[in-house]
């Protein structure tokens, strides 16, 4: 099941929060589960942080 529009904002909103944290408390990488609402939730994101695309998944 994909996310809905407000599940894609709320992504991009913690995305901003994190990218506005001081470099040093910023994660430098994010992990997400490979289920493909987890994962597009951690895209979404990283698209405010800043990390460069760094998203990992974890194994199946």
């Amino acid at each position: 099941m994909p996310l809905s529009s407000s599940g894609e904002h709320q992504a991009r909103a913690v995305g901003r929060h994190l990218g506005d944290l001081d470099a040093r408390q910023r994660p430098e990488v994010v992990l997400t589960s490979p289920y493909v609402r987890a994962a597009r939730t951690a895209a979404l994101a990283v698209e405010g942080l800043g990390v460069g695309g760094r998203v990992r998944r974890a194994p199946a």
